[in-house]
């Protein structure tokens, strides 16, 4: 088992916490006054949200025992992913340690194999593992 490469898939998801950031990119490929509206929502939500570090240790945790079970069976990719809002099973997470999903990537998409991982925004790559 492959557990630099859990650990890398797991803190990917967990510095968006620690990190925000916000961008056309970050919201969905929206751009001009539709992306400054979105960036303002997202700020306005976040701002009111306390986050403490066990929480985001927490979550992260979470992240890497569900990939441990996952890549034991022969089924890849897993995958990790948003739309407008993240899906299952990176929702589960945040709902388990009370986190928000305002904090993450529109239309991002992670597939997890066994050696690697590839992250996409609206179908485009822009982060991997092993670099």
């Amino acid at each position: 088992m492959n557990k630099e490469l859990i650990t890398s898939a797991a803190q990917y998801w967990a510095n968006f916490f620690s990190n925000p950031k916000y961008s056309d990119k970050m919201n969905g490929g929206l751009d001009g006054f539709d992306s400054i509206l979105a960036t303002f929502s997202r700020l306005s939500l976040n701002e009111s949200i306390q986050i403490l570090p066990e929480q985001i240790e927490n979550f992260k945790k979470s992240i890497e025992d569900y990939l441990e079970k996952e890549l034991l069976k022969e089924k890849t990719p897993i995958i990790l992913s948003t739309d407008w809002y993240p899906e299952f099973p990176l929702s589960s997470f945040l709902v388990e340690n009370n986190l928000p999903g305002t904090y993450f990537p529109n239309k991002t998409i992670m597939f997890i194999y066994k050696d690697r991982y590839s992250v996409q925004n609206l179908g485009k790559e822009f982060s991997f593992y092993p670099k």
